[in-house]
C-alpha cells in the first residue's frame, strides 16, 4: 500500500491493545461498491480480519478525525454485537437539516438525551478495523459533503479508502 501522509506517526497504544485477528465475514454489505471504485480495496479487505479492543478503537477514532480534520464523535460499544457491525449516527446540525428541527426534538424528547452535537458512532466490542473505517467514512462524509451525498456512494467510498489508509498506518501491530 501507498504510504501514508508524512504527519501520521506510529500509534501510541501499547496494552492492553489490537489487534487480535478475527474472522471475515464472508460477504460484507457494500462490498460491490468498494471492488467498484476504491483505489484501497485490498487493504480495506485486509483490515477485517483484525479488531481492536475500547480503548484502541476509541484511540483510532480521535487520531484518524484529527488527522482528516473532523470534530470527534461520540464513540459508544456495544458487547454483544459482531466486530463487524457498526453505525453512525450524523451531526445534530446535520440531522436538524435533514429532518427537521421539530423531528430532532421529538427524538431526544423520546430518548431523553440530546442528539449528538458532533455525532456518533456505535461498534461492537471489538470492533474489526474495517468497521472503524466504514463507520468513520460516514462521519467524514457528514462534516465535509453536501447534504445529499449518498450514504454508500463513490464521495463514501473515497473516504473510506482515506480512512483506512490512516487506520492502517496507526494501528498497533499484532503482538
Amino acid at each position: 500500500p501507498e504510504a501514508p501522509h508524512p504527519r501520521i506517526t506510529p500509534h501510541p497504544v501499547t496494552a492492553p491493545f489490537v489487534v487480535g485477528p478475527v474472522p471475515a465475514p464472508e460477504r460484507a454489505r457494500h462490498d460491490h461498491m468498494v471492488r467498484r471504485f476504491s483505489r484501497r480495496a485490498e487493504l480495506i479487505f485486509d483490515l477485517r480480519r483484525w479488531a481492536a479492543e475500547r480503548t484502541v478503537a476509541a484511540e483510532l477514532v480521535r487520531a484518524v478525525c484529527a488527522e482528516l480534520d473532523a470534530p470527534v464523535p461520540d464513540v459508544t460499544f456495544h458487547r454483544r454485537r459482531s466486530p463487524h457491525t457498526g453505525y453512525a449516527q450524523a451531526p445534530r446540525r446535520r440531522a436538524v437539516m435533514r429532518f427537521g428541527e421539530p423531528t430532532v426534538r421529538a427524538w431526544e424528547e423520546r430518548r431523553r438525551r440530546r442528539w449528538p452535537e458532533t455525532g456518533m458512532l456505535r461498534f461492537g466490542d471489538p470492533a474489526s478495523l474495517d468497521t472503524i473505517a466504514h463507520e468513520l467514512a460516514h462521519h467524514l462524509v457528514h462534516h465535509h459533503e453536501p447534504l445529499r451525498t449518498r450514504d454508500h456512494g463513490k464521495v463514501w467510498v473515497a473516504w473510506y479508502d482515506r480512512a483506512a489508509v490512516v487506520v492502517a498506518a496507526l494501528a498497533p501491530p499484532a503482538p
